[in-house]
């Protein structure tokens, strides 16, 4: 049975079914919920080879927008890349791969992806080249501050989250826009991390582990310090917040050494800001 290129995975029931299938039993990540809730979005496009309606191979196409320094950025980020074991070993992926960069290498200010320490060969086979991004901490002392959890599965708290987001992150210099759908998606896996400030009007996703705060990021207004709100948002034991995001203010800030996970990829021949500066794409934009 020949195998077939599919661009529109989300509208076909069996192709869809068979994309969640493969999701799960690759990187063990349900696609369902996301896309029963109706936050599965013309953003996000999966370029799948299918045989007989049955999926098989996908790399998935990113519609992402950012604002750098003030300045509205089109990006399309490259992920979901998987095949099924029994069909691994015959370029599968190399296909869509050049698919999905022959679509949209035009169509957009950059074209990047990520990519874990297995496969850092495979991607400049296309033409990326590894760039390498900044992530900070700064010292944090705990404050006791007015704060509530929202539940997202609530509606007028998902609301209100989400007007938070529309504001976007006051304290960042390169901000995920107008992208709901996938935000969701990474709260799905961050319940109990959604907070709100009612005094201040601001949301925080954060997530505490030992002696060190997460701070994925922040939306709504930005009338607090960030070291303060990162202070407001810790419990007792905590010393340091590292930030998932890019901040404008970088005082009492220190860049924290590289991981072996998410190696960013850029296409040569687009915009690299990566070059000039010292940044990294949010954590809640990776896709």
């Amino acid at each position: 049975m020949a195998l077939t290129l599919q661009k529109k995975i989300r509208e076909d029931t069996m192709l869809r079914t068979g994309f969640f299938s493969l999701a799960e039993s690759v990187f063990g990540i349900s696609f369902r919920d996301w896309y029963a809730e109706g936050n599965w979005t013309d953003r996000y496009i999966p370029y799948a080879l299918a045989e007989n309606g049955r999926v098989v191979s996908n790399v998935s196409v990113n519609l992402m927008d950012f604002s750098f320094q003030g300045m509205h950025r089109r990006y399309v980020q490259l992920g979901t890349v998987m095949t099924d074991p029994g069909y691994r070993g015959r370029g599968l992926s190399r296909i869509l791969m050049e698919e999905a960069i022959r679509d949209y290498r035009e169509k957009c200010d950059a074209l990047y992806l990520f990519a874990n320490e297995t496969v850092l060969g495979f991607y400049p086979k296309f033409g990326f080249r590894q760039a390498e991004e900044c992530r900070l901490s700064v010292p944090v002392t705990p404050e006791k501050a007015k704060r509530r959890r929202l539940d997202l599965s609530k509606e007028a708290d998902c609301t209100l989250f989400l007007s938070c987001y529309q504001r976007s992150n006051p304290y960042s210099d390169f901000a995920m826009i107008e992208n709901p759908g996938l935000l969701l998606f990474h709260c799905s896996f961050l319940q109990d991390c959604v907070f709100y400030f009612d005094d201040w009007d601001v949301a925080v996703v954060t997530q505490q582990e030992g002696e060190t705060l997460t701070c994925y990021d922040i939306y709504g207004r930005g009338e607090l310090p960030l070291q303060r709100l990162l202070s407001m948002s810790a419990v007792p034991g905590v010393q340091r917040a590292v930030l998932g995001f890019t901040p404008i203010e970088t005082e009492n800030m220190t860049q924290m050494p590289p991981t072996e996970d998410d190696n960013l990829f850029l296409l040569d021949g687009r915009e690299n800001l990566f070059l000039e500066n010292r940044m990294m794409f949010p954590l809640l934009s990776h896709a």
